[in-house]
């Protein structure tokens, strides 16, 4: 009886120990497979990502206005002649993003030696002057700090505050709202007071937004509200005082309460001018 039960335990025994050795074969083979599997693809990337046949030799960059194609070659750290398969493109795509000049980039390779960028550039609204400067785009939001080397013509705000920014989620303040309006009205095609033409707008809490305009700062009040009937009015305004004999130019122009339009005329006889309603 005892014979037996040594005889199964032995057999019990030799079977486990099969067991063992066969999943460690296993294991060993799956591990020798992963490992060739690995270094034939540490090969053959090295080997395709080497290949002349696969050398860059052309980046198509679209969406260029003020960047240069320098600028984004270096950037992206992309360089004619370089492996189309060695580019990361998510990499790439990353670094022009990071510029603050770009707003949406695009990387894709054209196979089998060609690179395709695509890029969309800031537009640049206005000034805001916080204490320090910075550039707002055509959706109110800043993107950069203004730099010496920007060399941009573009209105300048002051008045806003920080709480006024465009900040996602949140509405946006009634002067925030207001410098918008007028700024895309200035965008317009033929606008009467186009966004080249102004150099200030100021924001009064209270009373609106005042802008001076032209080379030789004109003023003109605007307040609050109905932007697009007041710079309807101001065409006629400008039209009158071109045709009226004597009337020179105009020192300001108050188009508040188009009900109680006031201009401050300079005239030949009167360098001083003289309040006239219209």
């Amino acid at each position: 009886m005892h014979k037996n039960r040594y005889k199964r335990r032995v057999a019990r025994n030799r079977q486990h120990i099969r067991r063992r050795m066969a999943y460690i074969f296993r294991l060993g083979a799956a591990l020798l497979l992963l490992s060739t599997v690995s270094l034939g693809l540490i090969f053959g990337y090295d080997f395709f990502t080497q290949w002349d046949y696969f050398k860059c030799r052309r980046v198509d960059i679209q969406g260029l206005h003020r960047l240069t194609r320098t600028e984004i070659l270096t950037q992206a750290q992309i360089r004619k002649g370089i492996n189309v398969l060695a580019v990361n493109l998510t990499l790439a795509r990353k670094r022009l993003l990071a510029h603050p000049w770009i707003a949406e980039a695009q990387v894709r390779r054209e196979m089998p030696d060609r690179i395709f960028v695509r890029v969309r550039e800031q537009k640049a609204l206005a000034v805001v002057d916080f204490g320090r400067r910075f550039l707002i785009n055509t959706q109110g939001q800043i993107f950069k700090k203004l730099e010496p080397s920007d060399h941009e013509t573009l209105p300048l705000v002051t008045g806003l505050n920080l709480n006024d920014l465009n900040v996602a989620g949140a509405p946006r303040s009634r002067p925030f709202k207001a410098i918008m309006s007028v700024l895309r009205l200035g965008s317009r095609r033929k606008s009467v007071l186009p966004n080249s033409q102004i150099r200030q707008i100021r924001v009064d809490r209270d009373l609106g937004l005042t802008l001076e305009v032209f080379n030789r700062r004109k003023i003109i009040k605007l307040g609050f509200t109905n932007y697009p009937g007041k710079y309807s009015r101001l065409v006629g305004i400008l039209d009158y005082l071109k045709k009226r004999t004597g009337v020179l130019d105009f020192a300001w122009i108050d188009l508040q309460d188009l009900n109680r339009v006031v201009v401050s005329p300079m005239v030949v006889s009167n360098p001083a001018g003289k309040d006239k309603e219209v």
